[in-house]
């Protein structure tokens, strides 16, 4: 059963969460984005492991960032699966690139399908660091 509610909030939540990231207030969106994801919002998920992968107003952390992308994989996120396939490419590990960009691809992600070419293309030899969604 949804949680109409509950859905709603989260993306209040990660609406404010969009707008103070964007105005630099890292810190309070950073809670924001916690409480939305908390909620349930795959984008909230999403967004908060790309701030712990990056360590845009946070330390950077792997792990925490890998645990929100799977979360949202979980529920069904190409977007997810397509961003922790470039985290894996990124840090040079192409099998788990190559995995999860094969995830995104098959949930429709259409940029997985050209990342997936180049790495096909180059395994490894000078491939350069890649922007996530």
């Amino acid at each position: 059963m949804r949680d109409e509610k509950g859905e709603e909030l989260g993306w209040k939540l990660l609406e404010e969460a969009c707008e103070l990231f964007e105005a630099g207030e890292r810190s309070r969106s950073i809670e924001l984005f916690h409480q939305a994801a908390d909620l349930g919002s795959l984008e909230a998920q999403v967004n908060l492991g790309n701030i712990y992968d990056d360590g845009d107003g946070v330390t950077a952390d792997f792990e925490k960032a890998r645990k929100l992308y799977l979360r949202a994989i979980g529920r069904g996120s190409p977007e997810g699966a397509y961003n922790l396939g470039i985290s894996y490419r990124n840090r040079g590990n192409w099998r788990w690139a190559r995995y999860w960009l094969g995830v995104a691809k098959s949930r429709g992600d259409e940029c997985a399908d050209e990342e997936l070419h180049a790495l096909n293309e180059s395994p490894g030899a000078g491939v350069p660091s890649i922007k996530r969604k």
